[in-house]
């Protein structure tokens, strides 16, 4: 319980123990029956000029109210850190992977837009500017780091007591960049390409399997790496090596660590195959594939730098 809600009880059991209503001692205390209410309701607790007065008028000292709060236990304080870091967590791999559509969308349309393509609109929605399709690319690049906005929830997190539910709230608010961006990719790639076409601009000219094939490939990654970040500790998905199944902070680390790791290699590789013209078919036997191979070789190296951290 938070020192909200502790207040809350006690305050409404006094009260009652006095046969007074909300009225009654808002009436004694000088303020409104909402300022009561929010105090019995645990949204809010009354400054140190108001709390004394209740204090004089029930006949008890300021320590009645809050001294539950000590008898939290070191396990309880533990259990409340672990559901806190696995929001947070959670909040962060949800929106790094829709971010990552965004990119996704303008590279898969570059696959298959004209070479030359509207670069620029004025004000009144004219074309003013003609330019490279990787230009797309470039606009998918910048909308995808928007996501990385997503770390800002860790500073929500530490104001107020209630710290899950601002994680939450922070979270959900963010989440709507990556939806307006994914939703913007769609509309204008559709409206570039008639554009383009309009003016009698073609696609380009080549196999488009193997870069169609790595965009996908590259995407699926990232959702890996997203569910990555958020399992829990079992023995079917996620880094499964002695070290992660006995120790769960172990677990918890790498895994996130390699989330992490994975997401950005397989971003960055997506927008290569992005900016690059279309990948000649035999690429496929290392373009796709060069994110797991650098996660991989990573999680040494995490474990390394981490080493002391699991011992605590």
């Amino acid at each position: 319980m938070t020192k909200e809600e502790i207040f809350a009880l006690k305050l409404k059991e006094l009260r009652r123990s006095k046969n007074m209503t909300q009225k009654q001692l808002a009436d004694m205390l000088c303020v409104s029956d909402k300022n009561l209410s929010k105090w019995e309701c645990g949204r809010s607790t009354p400054d140190v000029f108001y709390l004394q007065e209740i204090c004089k008028i029930f006949g008890v000292e300021a320590e009645y109210f809050f001294e539950d709060l000590a008898l939290d236990t070191k396990e309880d304080k533990e259990l409340h850190k672990k559901k806190l870091s696995l929001v947070f967590w959670r909040w962060v791999a949800v929106i790094l992977c829709l971010s990552s559509f965004a990119l996704f969308i303008s590279v898969v349309a570059r696959i298959f837009l004209p070479t030359t393509i509207p670069a620029h609109y004025n004000g009144k929605g004219e074309i003013d500017r003609w330019g490279s399709s990787r230009e797309f690319v470039g606009v998918g690049i910048t909308f995808c780091l928007l996501g990385y906005m997503a770390f800002f929830i860790k500073v929500s997190m530490m104001q107020g007591d209630d710290r899950i539910k601002s994680a939450h709230l922070a979270g959900a608010i963010l989440l709507s960049i990556p939806l307006f961006t994914t939703i913007f990719m769609i509309v204008h790639s559709i409206k570039v390409n008639n554009a383009a076409l309009g003016m009698g601009y073609t696609a380009q000219q080549g196999d488009t399997f193997a870069s169609l094939f790595s965009a996908i490939l590259c995407e699926l990654y990232i959702v890996c790496g997203a569910l990555c970040m958020c399992v829990k500790q079992n023995g079917i998905a996620g880094v499964r090596i002695p070290l992660t199944l006995e120790n769960e902070k172990a677990w918890n680390i790498l895994n996130r660590g390699v989330g992490m790791i994975l997401i950005v290699v397989s971003e960055i590789t997506l927008a290569v195959v992005g900016l690059c013209n279309l990948l000649p078919v035999w690429s496929v036997i290392f373009v796709p594939f060069i994110p797991f191979i650098v996660t991989i070789a990573g999680i040494p190296v995490l474990i390394k730098i981490n080493k002391k951290k699991f011992a605590d």
